[in-house]
Parts: C-alpha cells; structure tokens; sequence
C-alpha cells in the first residue's frame, strides 16, 4: 500500500510536466509564462485507486502536510521531485529525479527514479490548464490489477 501511496503522490507532482517547453519570452513574467522550466508546488491532490475491484478515494490538501511537495523542471529536460507525505499519521518524503518530454500539447511523458532505487519507471498525463500561476492536470494509470485516476493543482512559485 506504501508504494502505491508513494506512486499515486508522484503522480500528481509529474503531472505538473504537461506545459510547453517553448523558450520563455523575456517580455512575460513566470507567473505568466506557459513553460514548464521553473518550480511547481502541489497544492491538492484527489486519487481514486481500483485494485481489484475494490475502489478507494484520497483527496489530500498539500499546505496543510507542513513542507511542500515541489516539482523542479530544468530546459535541459530534467525533472527533480520531492514528495511530502502522511503515512501512518507520520510525515514523509521520497524524492524522484529524471528526465521529461513533451509528446504535444496535451500529453507529457516522464521518466523518474525514486533516489536509492536502480529501476526507472515512466508515467503519462493526458490532460492539463493553466491559468496565470496555477496548474490543473489529470492523469489516468493501469498496472496489471490496479487502475489509478488522479487530479491535481498546483502553483507556480519560480
């Protein structure tokens, strides 16, 4: 269930991924700017995970864990994440490095490797908006018996 939580978490912080990664106009502030380079903190995230056949929701407010999640895209196409969360009443974290790429407007694939792991995983977003600092996205992911669909929001905070 751990890495399933941990797995749903970076979901949501990757999907922070699905912004252009055009040059940045110099003539716009980052609030205003469509790229994905810059930091990005997760502000909510709602879950709902199948296994099974058994169905469980999680909606989880990111500002109230204490320390925030934060998403780091580089223009060289690297990605750094650290995730924050509760697990056993106990706050936690894992961070996630590796690279991103755009597929087209709507879609942004990942490519991560949990810090202390050998195995690289990848993890698609479908859908995302973004409104002045604020990021929405959605993300849909099957493994063999298990079906994760999530939203999320996040700001932009450099």
């Amino acid at each position: 269930m751990n890495k399933i939580c941990y797995l749903t978490a970076t979901i949501a912080v990757f999907t922070l991924t699905l912004f252009s990664c055009g040059k940045d106009d110099s003539t716009q502030t980052i609030e205003e700017s469509n790229t994905i380079v810059g930091e990005w903190q997760l502000l909510t995230s709602t879950f709902s995970v199948n296994e099974d056949g058994d169905t469980s929701t999680d909606v989880t407010d990111h500002e109230k864990l204490g320390k925030p999640s934060i998403v780091t895209f580089s223009d060289d196409g690297k990605v750094d994440i650290i995730i924050y969360s509760m697990l056993n009443d106990t706050l936690s974290s894992h961070r996630e490095t590796g690279r991103y790429t755009k597929k087209d407007d709507t879609t942004l694939s990942l490519t991560l490797t949990e810090v202390g792991e050998d195995e690289p995983y990848a993890i698609n977003f479908e859908r995302y908006k973004i409104e002045g600092k604020q990021l929405t996205f959605y993300t849909v992911e099957r493994y063999s018996n298990i079906f994760i669909e999530g939203y999320f929001v996040a700001r932009r905070i450099k």
